[in-house]
């Protein structure tokens, strides 16, 4: 089911996220936010090694935060190959354009969130608890 995210009361919680963004900068910026609200970050800026982090351990992983254009695998790619491992894992998915996404399409209709970059660090956090009280 996707979510818009509005202004909901922010809360501390914890999970695992894996956060997949090929900008070294955005990665960093993220992960401090989000373990500064409680969660576990295994991050990286290359999505093939996401996956293959995703494949050696699936089960760790409560949710997956990736960018949608990557040199070496698109966020779209990345959430279809790890849906195949874990369908119920849940994920986010940004961009800085989401004007060619088709809700209708099946591939679109697992992802739990859209997120337009850019973004603050509240829509961000909204986002994971979103879709973490959707569990």
């Amino acid at each position: 089911m996707n979510k818009e995210i509005g202004n909901s009361k922010l809360k501390n919680g914890y999970a695992h996220v894996l956060l997949v963004d090929d900008e070294e900068y955005l990665v960093k910026l993220w992960k401090r936010v989000i373990e500064s609200r409680g969660y576990k970050v295994t991050s990286y800026t290359s999505g093939l090694e996401a996956l293959e982090d995703f494949r050696d351990r699936p089960d760790d992983f409560d949710i997956v935060i990736t960018d949608q254009s990557m040199p070496e695998i698109t966020g779209f790619e990345l959430a279809k190959e790890i849906l195949k491992i874990r369908s119920d894992v849940k994920l986010i998915l940004c961009s800085g354009y989401l004007g060619d996404i088709d809700l209708n399409n099946e591939m679109n209709k697992k992802i739990d969130v859209f997120l337009q970059k850019p973004f603050d660090k509240n829509t961000l956090i909204e986002a994971i608890e979103s879709v973490l009280i959707d569990r």
